[in-house]
């Protein structure tokens, strides 16, 4: 899976980075982590600081458009982002109970 910008655009009022991105994958779509995985690896940011606003798939197309934004730091990330999406965001963690 490749991710490729398609617009990144810096917003001084709210300090961060809003970035379109589009990717082209085989087999099951990206979750929200594989995406801040390679994001953060593109953009050279933390995961904590990223947040993915929508991701969108074409039904028969292996092919997600999205939409995230990047803060400068975690304080300002709180500030702004609703708790919905700060929850959405975090690291999904497994189940090993079982």
């Amino acid at each position: 899976m490749d991710i490729k910008i398609i617009n990144d655009k810096e917003n001084a009022v709210v300090e961060r980075r809003e970035i379109n991105f589009e990717t082209v994958f085989e087999g099951a779509t990206p979750n929200r982590d594989e995406i801040k995985g390679k994001l953060a690896a593109i953009t050279n940011a933390s995961t904590n600081l990223i947040i993915i606003d929508n991701m969108k798939t074409e039904f028969g197309n292996q092919k997600l458009m999205g939409y995230a934004k990047i803060y400068k730091d975690e304080t300002r990330l709180k500030e702004i982002e609703s708790n919905y999406q700060v929850n959405r965001n975090k690291k999904e963690e497994k189940n090993t109970s079982e």
